[in-house]
């Protein structure tokens, strides 16, 4: 049987995700506690998410856009806006 990835446009708050997304954009930020995070928007064929890494490490830095990566996460809500937290 074939793995068939959920589409972004179809998670819904509390899902779990695991797949491959494009990163469409990336940046280095700190948060209100002056840690540094990961704040990235990832697509696929046809959607877009935000999404946040909050154990920013150095390594991290050196995804470019238009990459394709291997994400594992759950979705939350910020504002009423859907994001992945990505772990």
């Amino acid at each position: 049987m074939a793995y068939e990835q959920k589409k972004v446009a179809s998670l819904v708050n509390g899902d779990a995700f695991e797949g491959f997304l494009l990163v469409k954009s990336i940046s280095v930020r700190t948060g209100s506690t002056g840690k540094n995070y990961v704040d990235l928007t990832l697509a696929d064929e046809n959607s877009s998410i935000n999404a946040k890494i909050w154990d920013y490490y150095d390594a991290l830095s050196r995804i470019e856009p238009g990459r394709l990566v291997k994400v594992r996460g759950t979705v939350t809500v910020w504002q009423n806006v859907l994001q992945l937290r990505v772990e």
